[in-house]
């Protein structure tokens, strides 16, 4: 055959392979990082050249290639000798771009002739090394208190909730709690709320989605109020400290000051009719229509044709007199009892007056000084008028001798005498 004829030529053949093996067990969730392994192989029976080597992903975004002298894909590798030992490793590690299945094609090829195209593609089709991740949303809420200080007692405060969704997929069955603390929640409107918890159905990813939640609520008492607001959704969420805002960073909670409204109701005892000079009892009620208890209440009497000559109950004896506390309700009411003399003739009256340390709601309640008419009085004038008469002429008398005395009328008072009427009726004269 060294005419050349009846001889040929082989071209040389590689059976080359590539096996992926997902590196990282389940469960995943979008955005995880995960690694895998392609092993590239010869099954010979002839070097492999050129080996060219491509992975395309599936819902993977490939961060890392390393091994064989690959960084990136396709990758061609010289050559590949036949046999397990030279088997080739690249490592690839990767992002979840979003949630559901993610997968990677891997495939590869050589300059010779492959006998065995079946094993140059790994798609995942047999099940193995492919993943699902579960979605992976992060709700976040946040608080803010619309009203400014100063805070009292049944004052209505507003706050805001904005629940967000920083992602990256959609929030679902989003679910809002809001407990208060020294509140009572009397208002919710916005995102279908009306209370809580309430459940949004969805929230997409991204600021423009936010959803704001108005509370109106009532404080209790005084003291400090608070709410802790908090949110979860199905998803898988990657931030838990900011589920949650119960106002520890000092923010968007307050200080509420007590509230006493304290009043006084003052009685006249003694009925008509007066005079100057009489002595008249009469009481003064101070209450504390609440709801704090009211401290240092304070209680004043000023006389007008009046002159105080004693006082008594709640430990005062005179005015201005100091209770040390006054509880709220009826039950605790404090009654003072006043003694005092009518000046003179015409109309007495006092102005009783009440307050405490606490915010007082209603002020008109604070002073009762009798301009309705009720539990003051007049008083007659009173004079005490006289007579004294004085026989001027000594004796002896005889009949028919004129004699002369007089009548000195006096006023004693207190008041002035009018339209005095003087009589004398002589005997034997």
């Amino acid at each position: 055959g060294t005419d050349g004829n009846n001889d040929g030529t082989a071209a040389p053949v590689a059976d080359v392979s590539v096996a992926k093996t997902l590196i990282d067990s389940s469960p995943y969730a979008t955005g995880d990082t995960v690694t895998y392994t392609l092993v590239v192989s010869n099954l010979g029976p002839d070097t492999a050249t050129n080996v060219e080597v491509t992975d395309v992903p599936s819902n993977l975004t490939i961060t890392g290639v390393t091994g064989a002298g690959c960084t990136t894909f396709p990758c061609t590798i010289g050559s590949i000798a036949s046999g397990a030992a030279n088997d080739v490793t690249i490592t690839v590690t990767a992002t979840i771009d979003a949630s559901g299945n993610f997968s990677n094609t891997a495939s590869v090829s050589a300059d010779e002739t492959d006998p065995v195209s079946t094993n140059n593609i790994d798609d995942g089709t047999d099940g193995n090394n492919d993943g699902t991740a579960a979605p992976v949303a992060d709700v976040s809420v946040a608080k803010t208190l619309i009203d400014s200080s100063p805070y009292a007692t049944g004052d209505t405060v507003t706050y805001t909730l904005v629940v967000s969704n920083l992602g990256p997929d959609t929030a679902t069955n989003v679910e809002v709690t809001d407990v208060p603390s020294n509140l009572t929640i009397t208002g919710v409107t916005g995102a279908g709320c009306t209370t809580f918890p309430c459940t949004i159905g969805s929230i997409a990813s991204g600021a423009a989605n936010d959803v704001t939640i108005t509370v109106t609520a009532t404080i209790d008492t005084s003291g400090n109020f608070s709410n802790t607001a908090s949110v979860s959704a199905d998803e898988t969420d990657p931030v838990a400290t900011n589920n949650i805002d119960d106002g520890t960073d000092g923010n968007n909670d307050g200080t509420a000051a007590p509230v006493a409204d304290v009043s006084v109701a003052k009685t006249l005892i003694d009925s008509s009719p007066y005079a100057t000079g009489d002595t008249v009892t009469y009481t003064l009620v101070v209450s504390n229509l609440g709801p704090d208890t009211a401290t240092n209440v304070e209680v004043t009497d000023v006389p007008s044709n009046l002159t105080i000559t004693g006082v008594t109950g709640a430990g005062c004896t005179t005015f201005p007199c100091t209770i040390g506390s006054i509880a709220s309700g009826a039950a605790n009411d404090v009654t003072i009892t006043v003694t005092a003399t009518i000046d003179a003739s015409g109309n007495f009256s006092n102005t009783a007056s009440v307050s405490a340390d606490e915010t007082d709601p209603v002020s008109t309640n604070n002073i009762d000084d009798g301009t309705d008419g009720n539990n003051d009085g007049t008083a007659a004038p009173v004079a005490d008028v006289s007579v004294a008469k004085t026989l001027i002429d000594s004796s002896p008398y005889a009949t028919g001798d004129t004699v002369t005395y007089t009548l000195v009328v006096s006023n004693l008072g207190p008041d002035t005498a009018t339209n005095v009427e003087v009589t004398d009726v002589p005997s034997n004269l």
